[in-house]
């Protein structure tokens, strides 16, 4: 890369005198010589890649009008290049920017430099940049461009999640010249980089609504929650600092004073013997309404007992057969019963004298209850003495 010094010679001779002068041309030529510095002056001409001629006066480039410009110009401009001629483009070439120099020149060809061609004086002109001219020199062939070896990479953008790093090259190796093609491609490249997931610290959502109070008087508590959700912990992030639940006091208002009351009587239960007196029970809770803060509990007991199935076991057969004889329940005992009632009209009518001549008269006598043959018997009893003695007497017999 050559370094670009500018110069007037009119400053040196402010600042040093012709010995030293003379001395600092010939250090800075030496050095110029080294290190490929070039140095510019007034008068220095250049051709743009486009072909377009500009020339050097007080530290800055400008162009030229095409105004009365010809080969001529075209020659002495491409002479002092170092080219044998050229020929003149008119304003054939792409606009120019910055300072129009030089218009109206009018030169013979023979001349060393273009600032000795006749012309206006330094940027005194009446053009645009639509008339800047351009120069086409004898033995004058396109340089294509190429490209600069790339660049380090850039510093990635992030430490982590995936960043992007960039470098980049330059069309001047070499650069493209006379109209000579750009390099193809771009200019700059990227990658991306540190793809590893940043940590994620965790944070709290907010506070859920507190939850009822535990007590309705006397101090009771309600307990809010949150969640380390917002967002969660990732990638060996920090949990939540804090505590996830916060306690605090609610309805702290004395509680009164509440007596116990019973809850209504259960069912009794099943007597405990069939006979001989049982016990049958039952219960109630202390729970209508429950003692509270010092109430007393329900006033009484909580159980209630009372004698059942009092009746004597004794003799319960003899009873049991004839409720079943009188209802109809033991088929059995009417059967015996029945037959029992046969047997004795059987007996007892043959020892009965007969009357109103048939001996079958007794038996529509038989329909006569126990308590009838009882007060028959203990009146008959009652009347008749000791001789008074049948043996044919149905009640002797019979009894």
């Amino acid at each position: 890369m050559k370094i670009k010094i500018i110069y007037k010679e009119d400053d040196i001779k402010i600042f040093l005198s012709s010995r030293e002068k003379m001395i600092l041309v010939v250090v800075f030529a030496v050095l110029f010589d080294i290190f490929g510095i070039e140095a510019f002056s007034n008068g220095d001409v250049r051709l743009t890649n486009s072909y377009r001629l500009e020339i050097y006066n007080n530290y800055e480039w400008g162009t030229v009008c095409d105004d009365k410009f010809d080969d001529n110009a075209a020659t002495v401009a491409c002479k002092q290049l170092g080219f044998s001629g050229g020929i003149s483009l008119g304003n054939l070439v792409e606009d120019g920017s910055g300072t129009i120099m030089l218009d109206d020149l009018e030169c013979t060809g023979s001349e060393s430099r273009l600032y000795g061609c006749p012309s206006k004086p330094w940027k005194e002109h009446d053009c645009t940049h639509s008339e800047d001219v351009g120069v086409f020199c004898s033995n004058l062939y396109p340089v294509n461009g190429g490209w600069s070896r790339w660049a380090q990479w850039s510093t990635c953008t992030r430490s982590c999640n995936g960043g992007v790093q960039t470098r980049s090259h330059t069309c001047n190796n070499p650069s493209p010249k006379y109209r000579g093609s750009c390099c193809q491609g771009n200019t700059l490249e990227t990658r991306t980089c540190n793809n590893t997931p940043c940590p994620v610290n965790g944070r709290w959502s907010t506070w859920q609504q507190w939850t009822s109070c535990s007590s309705s008087c006397g101090v009771g508590f309600r307990t809010r929650t949150r969640q380390c959700n917002n967002p969660t912990p990732q990638s060996e992030g920090v949990y939540c600092y804090g505590s996830p639940s916060q306690t605090t006091k609610c309805n702290t208002v004395s509680c009164p004073v509440v007596v116990g009351e019973w809850s209504p009587w259960m069912t009794w239960t099943d007597c405990s013997k069939p006979c001989n007196g049982g016990l049958k029970e039952r219960s109630r809770n202390c729970t209508s309404q429950p003692p509270f803060n010092g109430g007393l509990y329900c006033n009484g007991t909580d159980t209630d007992v009372k004698l059942c199935n009092t009746l004597s076991c004794s003799g319960i057969e003899t009873r049991l057969e004839l409720a079943a004889i009188v209802s109809g329940v033991s088929v059995g005992s009417i059967l015996v019963s029945v037959a029992f009632v046969l047997i004795y009209t059987h007996m007892c009518a043959r020892k009965e004298t007969p009357k109103e001549g048939t001996r079958f008269t007794f038996i529509k006598n038989l329909a006569f209850s126990n308590a009838a043959y009882k007060k028959n018997k203990d009146l008959k009893d009652a009347t008749k003495d000791e001789g008074d003695s049948d043996p044919d007497d149905i009640y002797d017999i019979c009894e």
